[in-house]
């Protein structure tokens, strides 16, 4: 009921319930206000559960983590899902006081797998998040009634989290800045229920700001969103690239350097080649922009030989948008070859081109099939009645 959830989100009423938790943490917090964002994750001073999970100087089980804790959870979650009282929440360092739950259920679930390994220096190396050391660990199992428990925080925590970020940069850069990032990974990474709250949240960081894209830097969420070029789910693939798409049109330099590795232009050119139908339209307008963008990219792709193959077929897809679009990205990529006649010759692109101009009923792309037939029999020195 929004009525009753307006008085439950009071001031004193979230400010004592952020404070409840805070006490019963089983782990140390600092405290919830808003003004300790800067300070109390990811700098020197930071309460760190990570740590202190991985001190094993925390024990496991109900009488930690209990129905107190998870009642107040729950309540925070339910209240998250109100947009009228986010404001307030947030005012009161809703966020800050979660984002260590996160760390905690992450922690956990690793502790009992761990048996006796040390921590990932990659992990360790990252910054602006909670940090671990590389430190050994006990190996211990845990109990299914324990991993069951952490779970449900997970999923209450990861539930808060994405109702509190999704319609909001402000909140979305605060929760990054909080560390937040290495836990959606983890939480992607293990496939648990809450899962799709965690992609989603990820996925919407690359849009928010330059401080939230310096988060998802350091905490290495470039090689991530590549990863889900190649997920096999159609949703979170174009999800993952066209956040790539707005990260490339902020921080062109670093995200170039990544996706002209070889690997991540594997993961393109098979996206490129399996997409179907609606996805294959949004893949082409966003891969415009992309190239319209970086010069380096058209020229990798403009020698990728299943890339140019693929693009050359998929010339005759029925949309007219698409074919204009996949005629702008052949455009860029022939502007930024070193040997135009190399390309026209190796993709029979002439005779191609000729064939779409005979399609009387689509102006457009006939005016641009064109536009290219004149430009590049120019460039290569003969008129439009040689033979092509």
């Amino acid at each position: 009921d929004t009525v009753v959830k307006q008085h439950l989100a009071a001031p004193a009423v979230v400010e004592g319930l952020l404070r409840t938790l805070t006490l019963e943490a089983p782990f140390p917090l600092r405290s919830h206000n808003r003004s300790s964002v800067g300070t109390s994750y990811g700098g020197t001073n930071a309460s760190d559960p990570a740590e202190v999970t991985l001190s094993g100087t925390v024990p496991l089980g109900e009488e930690e983590i209990g129905p107190l804790v998870k009642s107040l959870l729950k309540c925070i979650k339910n209240l998250c899902m109100e947009p009228t009282v986010l404001d307030r929440l947030d005012a009161a360092g809703v966020i800050p006081t979660l984002v260590p739950f996160l760390a905690y259920c992450s922690q956990m679930s690793k502790l009992s797998m761990s048996e006796g390994r040390p921590q990932s220096n990659r992990r360790a190396k990252r910054v602006g998040s909670v940090q671990s050391t590389n430190s050994y660990v006990p190996g211990r199992q845990l109990s299914s009634q324990q991993e069951q428990l952490i779970k449900e925080i997970q999923n209450l925590v990861m539930l808060a989290m994405f109702y509190l970020t999704r319609l909001s940069h402000s909140r979305q850069e605060e929760a990054a800045v909080c560390g937040v990032i290495p836990y959606l990974m983890d939480n992607i990474a293990a496939r648990t229920p809450s899962k799709t709250f965690a992609l989603q949240i990820l996925t919407d960081f690359a849009h928010t700001s330059d401080t939230t894209r310096d988060q998802l830097s350091r905490n290495e969420a470039l090689d991530f969103y590549l990863d889900l070029l190649v997920s096999q789910d159609t949703f979170w693939e174009e999800k993952a690239f066209i956040s790539l798409g707005a990260w490339l049109s902020h921080a062109t330099p670093e995200v170039e350097r990544a996706m002209l590795r070889p690997r991540s232009l594997q993961r393109l050119v098979a996206l490129f080649q399996s997409a179907q139908s609606n996805h294959f339209e949004n893949y082409v307008k966003e891969l415009l922009v992309m190239l319209t963008r970086s010069h380096k990219l058209s020229e990798a792709l403009g020698r990728s030989g299943l890339f140019m193959a693929e693009l050359v077929a998929r010339l005759s897809f029925p949309k007219a948008e698409v074919r204009i679009n996949l005629l702008k990205i052949l455009k860029i990529i022939a502007d930024h070859q070193d040997d135009l006649e190399h390309l026209i010759l190796d993709y029979n692109l002439f005779p191609v081109l000729n064939a779409l101009c005979e399609d009387k009923s689509r102006v457009l792309v006939v005016e641009i099939a064109n536009q290219l037939l004149e430009e590049w029999q120019a460039a290569l020195g003969f008129g439009l009645d040689d033979p092509a």
